[in-house]
């Protein structure tokens, strides 16, 4: 084994370690995010501003950028039946992949999904959790843990696998269709590679979401995921596909 390997081995079991001891660690080779709910008490950080750069991948890929790899699109993802979860409702699972098609449009169907029927070879599962966990700024809405593997020469990640848990009611009330709609892009968002959290309020990957504001992404979560994405080629027929969802839609 080279030093290189050596060392890179190395980091990866120290870093699973870390992880089963700090849930909250975002680090390269092995990343677990969460979301959480803004709190109608909760003031929000005076460092969540308006920014006018046109994306965030540098706030939130510090520690590297982490893709899925080309032979894996379209990405199969896997949705566990929430039927007998307590609080599930239907909805969630259409409003999740209105979620999903909506990123893959975003990145011009260079990030394209498919749904999948069988958990074991699926790339993304989805289950559905009532069970509340706090996190340091409120209520965990979801929570994305993605497997991976990051080359320490060209500080580029590759995704393997994720799993994504969503919250279905926090204690006391029902969650709005605003919130769900937002936490659901924002955990999809680090499902796809976006590991951290922009500083701006106005973007879907920012840390906390409320009952205000946009439900769909913006231009600068559309330019990040681009940018991240940006030497990759459109997965053709499955944006052929994504488009006539899209336009069907609309009508």
């Amino acid at each position: 084994m080279t030093n290189r390997n050596a060392r890179y081995a190395a980091h990866c079991a120290l870093l699973l370690c870390f992880l089963s001891l700090a849930p909250f660690l975002i680090t390269p080779g092995f990343c677990l995010t969460s979301r959480t709910f803004e709190t109608k008490e909760e003031k929000l950080p005076e460092s969540a501003v308006t920014s006018s750069a046109s994306d965030y991948l540098n706030e939130v890929a510090a520690q590297g950028w982490y893709r899925w790899p080309t032979k894996k699109l379209p990405l199969k993802v896997f949705f566990l039946s929430g039927k007998d979860v307590q609080y599930f409702r239907d909805s969630f699972v259409e409003t999740l992949k209105e979620c999903f098609s909506e990123w893959s449009a975003a990145s011009a169907g260079k990030i394209a999904w498919t749904e999948h029927h069988d958990q074991q070879s699926a790339d993304i599962v989805v289950r559905w959790s009532s069970q509340v966990q706090e996190g340091p700024g409120g209520l965990e809405g979801g929570r994305t843990k993605t497997y991976s593997k990051l080359d320490l020469e060209t500080n580029i990640g590759t995704i393997y696998r994720a799993e994504m848990v969503l919250l279905t009611r926090p204690p006391d009330r029902e969650l709005t269709d605003t919130e769900v709609r937002k936490a659901y892009l924002h955990e999809v968002g680090h499902a796809l590679g976006i590991a951290g959290h922009s500083t701006s309020r106005d973007d879907i990957m920012y840390f906390a979401v409320s009952d205000k504001g946009s439900t769909s992404l913006g231009l600068r979560d559309k330019a990040t995921i681009n940018k991240l994405y940006s030497d990759f080629q459109t997965v053709n027929s499955v944006w052929r596909n994504l488009q006539g969802r899209i336009k069907h839609d609309q009508s």
